[in-house]
């Protein structure tokens, strides 16, 4: 990830027919035996909930340049169809891809086109670099809004009636997400540094401008350092790739039957 402008954009319905891109019926990842495990209560529910995944990059912007020619736009791509493959079976979950073929749009259109969703979570892709060759491993993110932005949000909340602030500023849409933010991350963490030792610790928090007008819990993870050629190596294996889907799965679905996801907000 090199630019805070990283929202490129296509939505995709779950079992629907794609504008550019046909859907790869290669991609079920074992889909039947990972229905499995879903939770029992999920299964129960009678509406559907959205998940929104965004691929980072996209168009001109191909994001990290790999040594061995791997495009950081082209495995976030990859990852985002496998990961929709792997909820194709599980009803209760609908996901949602803001680009599902190689093309740019901006931040803001991005968000409008995640927000839309009203999702019950957004996941942003991406992969990293690192000046340090030797670097390795996945990262986790959350947005981490600075004391401006929380002092504006709290004098919106005071001044509105009820608990609930119906119109917020485009800029403080994720505010009012933050511990559900937080867990979220921590999960995909949890996940992530069991396949990743070197992914271990806890996520990190910034000021992301990818993640601060979602209106909705959400994390940014990079999936390996695309500078490191060990790293480059692993996102090219398709077994590996498998692996990281089934990681992601398993911590949405975890979110998805938390108490911070029930709530919404903190």
């Amino acid at each position: 990830m090199r630019s805070p402008n990283i929202f490129s954009a296509t939505t995709t319905r779950p079992g629907g027919r794609r504008r550019r891109l046909p859907f790869r019926g290669c991609l079920l990842l074992g889909a039947l035996g990972w229905l499995l495990a879903v939770p029992g209560w999920l299964l129960s529910q009678g509406t559907v909930r959205a998940v929104v995944v965004d691929a980072g990059h996209g168009g001109e912007d191909s994001g990290v340049l790999g040594k061995g020619g791997g495009t950081e736009k082209e495995i976030t791509l990859r990852l985002a169809n496998m990961l929709q493959a792997a909820f194709k079976d599980v009803t209760p979950v609908g996901v949602f891809l803001t680009r599902d073929a190689d093309e740019h749009l901006s931040l803001e259109e991005r968000a409008i086109l995640a927000n839309r969703q009203q999702p019950a979570l957004l996941l942003s892709l991406h992969c990293g670099y690192s000046r340090r060759a030797e670097e390795t491993g996945c990262r986790v993110y959350y947005y981490q809004p600075g004391r401006s932005q929380l002092d504006k949000y709290h004098v919106l909340k005071e001044s509105t009636p009820g608990s609930t602030i119906r119109l917020v500023p485009w800029d403080l849409a994720q505010v009012g997400h933050l511990s559900a933010s937080r867990e979220l991350a921590g999960i995909l963490q949890q996940k992530i540094g069991a396949l990743d030792r070197s992914a271990g610790g806890a996520p990190t928090g910034c000021a992301l401008a990818p993640l601060q007008s979602i209106d909705c819990p959400a994390a940014l993870v990079e999936i390996g350092l695309l500078s490191n050629p060990s790293d480059e190596a692993r996102l090219k294996d398709s077994a590996y790739r498998e692996s990281v889907v089934r990681a992601l799965r398993e911590a949405v679905l975890e979110f998805l039957a938390s108490p911070a996801a029930k709530e919404g907000r903190p």
